[in-house]
């Protein structure tokens, strides 16, 4: 609507500067470069003509299409502005749960180091409790083993000492004195029914 009317007013204003110069009688030529109502004067006169008919005929048509447009480019940026609207509020919804996913990772990791540190600390008690186990049991068995090993040395020295003795007493008493022994040995053993009853 504003359109139409500045082109009116336009229309308006170089017909009355035609007119004008039509009055006044400016006569000029072409070289001069002035206003000759004769040439320049009907170009206007077209001109207000076709505006004429163009706003009476065109008017509502265009008014239409102009309202029309005008209706589709509020909308258009109504749309944008919610558009816009829903994103800033998804950006923040999205800023929030970055801020949250930041904090639970913070959390989850110090639960993690709190839960690998007691875990080391459980695995280090328990090795610790393992070695003084086997230690224990080592020494046991060193000991067992050492006690083993002194009564088998034990029997061995006995024995030895038994055959060495038996070799000796074999290599000093003869026959008669073997004889003696045998007799003295039979009666001490005469007597022992003979006590004991």
């Amino acid at each position: 609507m504003r359109f139409f009317s500045t082109i009116v007013a336009t229309a308006a204003g170089l017909n009355l500067w035609a007119l004008q110069a039509f009055a006044e009688g400016v006569t000029c030529n072409a070289e001069e470069g002035c206003f000759e109502f004769q040439i320049h004067g009907y170009y206007i006169i077209n001109f207000v003509v076709f505006v004429g008919l163009l706003v009476y005929f065109g008017k509502k048509t265009i008014a239409q299409s102009l309202e029309k447009r005008y209706q589709d480019v509020a909308r258009e940026i109504e749309q944008a502005q919610a558009a816009k609207a829903a994103a800033q509020a998804k950006l923040a919804e999205y800023q929030e749960r970055m801020g949250q996913l930041e904090d639970e990772n913070q959390r989850m990791l110090a639960e993690v180091r709190a839960g690998t540190q007691i875990e080391v600390e459980q695995i280090l008690a328990d090795a610790r409790v393992q070695v003084a186990r086997v230690a224990t049991e080592e020494e046991q068995r060193i000991l067992q083993e050492s006690k083993r090993l002194r009564d088998t040395l034990h029997r061995d020295t006995a024995t030895l000492a038994l055959r060495l003795a038996e070799e000796l007493v074999k290599q000093r008493i003869d026959g008669a004195a073997q004889q003696k022994l045998i007799d003295k040995a039979l009666g001490d053993l005469a007597q022992l029914p003979a006590a004991a009853n």
